[in-house]
């Protein structure tokens, strides 16, 4: 049903109206128009044919809702709109190319400007694209870098001067080519498309490599920019016509090479990029770099993930590729609040060189130390530069893998090599001793380890949701299984989230630990201090336990103010006196009744 039409006007800004009879019109008459259009070439249909690929159901929000083609997202009017302007651009560069004096490259070079204006435009169509009024802008269809969303209410771009329309696009285009191209200064460079598993160039030729590479399943490029290649095939199959060719079966981008772990979601028989593929595929485009790059070059790599395994998995294709670390520098750079999806906050630069010969053989014992020392030396320019702890354990990887680099292999103490990966929680718990975080001065190292690992995250994370990956890190970096700790960091909302006191179930006896008790109490402060002084009783602790107090302290202090927990640890504090008090009154009131039932046990035997 169509609504409102926006207008532009100079005095008011956009008015808003309903939609006149001669519109209606015109909406009735699209279908019969898409249906009588011809097709721009014998291999193009007007309207994209290409069809949508098994399993794509996570990344392609119309497919759930019937869409079979890249040419089902739109409704009638929109397609009719982009038919025309794609068949527009095609028509004007056919003319140029015909027209003398007008050098071929000139108009593939206009054309392709006019398709990059295709695309960006794209972005701000189809059935995905909604109104935002509170912020009075419109969405673009990607929700998160690499997902295409759909709407059942949605906003169309018309022909005028407003966001996302062509004459708007292509003010901001020209806008920013002028602006690089404003006293540009420099040397000439050559520019060329390739394969990075296949580069074309001579051994040992160059000084540097300079990649950043796909983040194993984090974004399926290809795929999320099918619906942008339909349409550009339609605009430049007569000046680029490399670009229609493709050998996928569905008409869309050929993936065969393409180095991603793809996440599917339903059926997907014929889905070659799994993690093997992609390991194997990433390993051989670091050795290409090693081959291509002279035995003083550099091979630089930017990466980011939270996923312990994806770390290893990378590390383990650069050691075979025969590069070696030799420098890091973290960058906040990419952060997201899609969790699960694009969500890296911090990547890593990481320096690599071709693997000298004559390095010898490391001890673990001797290396790890190195690890904490280099760790240790680089925290302080990491608290300079504004990295928050988070930060800081993606940068530790950096040192880490710099000081493993130095040897030709780690060996243990019954001379068994040691995988590389070891040492990445090695260099996370490096991080928090060199922080030398206290807890109501008390120093973090002297809790037990659990609670220990709580006030960790506390630290790092207090009540956010982060991915179950990061979960594993912080585990294996306490050395501790998953299966001591999850109970403390339970599911949230597609992550994990530190538990909430009144969500707390564990039993309190002797052998409890530190924030076991702080939990409890937390729970037990909302029925009294008789309450609170039984969980003490059963926990067997001193009333005036200094960790224990110290502990509830920092969550105390830590937590959000408006959060549940923050109030219920405030209100132990408050209490402590009188929680003390409590303690002593029931455990002289239990002492008393345990009397009392050996005398009565006694009368039963003598009698």
């Amino acid at each position: 049903m169509l609504l409102v039409v926006a207008d532009h006007s100079d005095d008011f800004g956009k008015e808003y109206r309903e939609p006149a009879p001669v519109e209606f019109s015109a909406v009735a008459a699209t279908p019969a128009v898409l249906r009588e259009l011809s097709d721009p070439s014998p291999f193009l249909s007007a309207v994209p044919d290409e069809r949508i690929a098994p399993g794509n159901n996570n990344i392609i929000g119309p497919s759930i809702y019937g869409a079979r083609t890249y040419g089902d997202f739109m409704c009638d009017r929109q397609t009719l709109a982009f038919v025309m302007l794609t068949r527009s651009i095609a028509e004007v560069a056919d003319e140029l190319m015909h027209k003398a004096g007008v050098s071929p490259d000139y108009a593939r070079a206009l054309s392709g400007y006019a398709g990059a204006v295709v695309a960006r435009k794209l972005r701000r169509a189809t059935r995905g694209c909604a109104l935002d009024p509170k912020l009075n802008k419109v969405h673009d269809i990607y929700a998160n870098q690499g997902s295409i969303t759909f709407s059942q209410d949605f906003f169309e771009v018309g022909i005028g001067t407003g966001p996302g329309s062509w004459s708007s696009l292509c003010k901001s285009s020209m806008s920013t080519l002028s602006n690089l191209m404003t006293d540009i200064q420099g040397t000439p460079v050559s520019v060329a498309r390739g394969s990075a598993t296949s580069i074309n160039l001579r051994d040992t030729s160059i000084t540097a490599v300079v990649t950043d590479p796909p983040y194993d399943e984090m974004i399926a490029y290809a795929d999320s920019s099918d619906l942008i290649y339909a349409w550009l095939k339609r605009a430049l199959h007569n000046t680029w016509p490399e670009l229609v060719v493709t050998s996928d079966e569905h008409g869309c981008q050929e993936k065969t090479e393409e180095i991603i772990v793809k996440r599917v979601r339903g059926e997907a028989p014929n889905e070659h990029r799994t993690r093997q593929h992609y390991d194997t595929m990433i390993a051989r485009a670091f050795g290409e770099m090693r081959r291509v790059v002279r035995d003083d070059g550099l091979v630089t790599i930017v990466f980011g993930s939270g996923d312990p395994e994806v770390w290893q998995r990378l590390l383990t294709a650069i050691e075979k590729a025969g590069l070696v670390m030799t420098g890091s520098w973290p960058a906040n750079t990419e952060a997201s609040n899609h969790q699960g999806k694009a969500n890296i906050e911090t990547t890593l630069t990481m320096t690599c060189r071709p693997m000298a010969p004559g390095r010898t053989p490391g001890r673990k014992g001797a290396v790890e130390a190195e690890i904490k020392a280099e760790v240790k030396r680089r925290y302080p320019d990491w608290e300079r530069w504004g990295l928050a702890p988070a930060d800081m354990l993606m940068a530790a990887a950096g040192p880490a893998m710099e000081v493993v680099g130095r040897y030709s292999e780690v060996l243990d103490a019954k001379g068994e090599p040691v995988d590389i990966y070891t040492f990445l929680p090695l260099a996370r718990a490096a991080v928090q001793e060199a922080m030398a975080v206290e807890i109501n001065h008390q120093p973090l190292e002297t809790f037990d380890a659990r609670t220990r690992f709580a006030l960790w995250w506390i630290t790092l994370y207090n009540r956010q949701i982060r991915a179950k990956s990061e979960l594993r890190w912080q585990a294996l970096a306490s050395s501790l299984d998953l299966a001591a700790i999850r109970d403390l960091v339970p599911d949230a909302d597609k992550g994990v989230r530190f538990i909430a006191a009144r969500d707390y179930k564990g039993k309190i006896d002797g052998d409890s630990t530190v924030i076991d008790v702080a939990l409890a109490l937390a729970a037990a402060s909302e029925d009294g201090l008789q309450a609170m002084g039984q969980v003490l009783v059963d926990a067997e602790h001193a009333p005036d336990d200094t960790f224990l107090w110290a502990a509830v302290q920092f969550l105390a202090d830590r937590l959000p103010n408006n959060d549940p927990d923050a109030v219920r640890f405030t209100r132990v504090l408050r209490n402590r006196a009188g929680v003390v008090s409590a303690t002593e009154t029931v455990a002289a009131s239990n002492y008393e009744k345990s009397q009392l039932q050996l005398i009565d046990d006694a009368q039963l035997r003598l009698a």
